[in-house]
């Protein structure tokens, strides 16, 4: 039982790396090859592509209108791991938005 914890803590650590961040950013769109390929759904994966940047988008969104509208100088965000990559991105480029990883 105690290895078992051990191994789930460094899994869970590793899902807060910038290389966790960038696999799990890239998996869930395929591949840019596999877009090419005669009869990939291209254009849905790209709408697809498009609704989860808007989903995140949107979180972002709330999260910051939250903060501002209760003057809050400092927010931990808690987010599934596909959503980190994502969303940093988007608070980076916020007018007076920093983040610290």
């Amino acid at each position: 039982m105690r290895r078992h914890r051990k191994k789930s803590t460094r899994f869970t650590e590793w899902l807060n790396t910038n290389e966790a961040s960038a696999i799990l950013a890239s998996g869930d769109f395929y591949f840019a090859d596999m877009y090419n390929i005669p009869g990939f759904p291209k254009e849905e994966m790209l709408s697809q592509i498009h609704w989860w940047l808007m989903r995140n988008k949107g979180m972002c969104d709330n999260v910051v209108k939250k903060a501002r509208t209760l003057n809050l100088k400092k927010v931990v965000v808690i987010a599934g791991a596909n959503h980190r990559k994502y969303m940093q991105d988007i608070f980076e480029k916020m007018p007076n938005v920093s983040v610290k990883i």
